[in-house]
């Protein structure tokens, strides 16, 4: 089933480079944002992220400093969005744990929003965050579906 995780991977990588990029304030308020249907999930609203209104959080937004595997999931449509933004001097990278050879993303660490698509097969993904060198400080969240960017 991973016949397409090259190809998953070259495009996480494309998106990630010419994804989004906005300045974030740490000041700045965050917008709560409400979902008619009720979930187990995760809210939009627990999010630094401007997440979609109405999204699937497959992945509430987690921070860090050093490695860590990020909660498992399996988008439903075979696409996923993932936000992040790091800060420091040190590497981050996204990891996909069952193709590390091919299944890695460099997250920009100057502190704006990355926002980056990914097509899969409908199966379960199992990303890890990777640091290394100086001190680093990095977010995540994951949510289903194709989000503009």
């Amino acid at each position: 089933m991973r016949r397409y995780a090259s190809l998953a991977a070259a495009a996480l990588v494309g998106l990630f480079v010419s994804g989004c990029s906005a300045s974030h304030e740490a000041s700045a308020p965050v917008e709560t944002r409400t979902s008619a249907k009720p979930s187990v999930r995760p809210s939009v609203k627990e999010s630094s992220f401007d997440l979609p209104e109405n999204a699937e959080v497959l992945v509430a937004e987690t921070s860090g400093t050093s490695d860590k595997d990020l909660k498992e999931f399996k988008p439903g449509k075979g696409v996923y969005t993932i936000y992040s933004r790091c800060s420091g001097k040190g590497k981050v990278t996204i990891v996909d744990r069952d193709d590390d050879k091919d299944g890695t993303t460099l997250v920009r660490c100057d502190g704006v929003v990355s926002v980056g698509r990914v097509y899969v097969d409908i199966e379960t993904q199992r990303l890890q965050i990777r640091v290394a060198g100086d001190p680093t400080n990095w977010t995540v969240a994951v949510v289903a579906g194709e989000h503009d960017v």
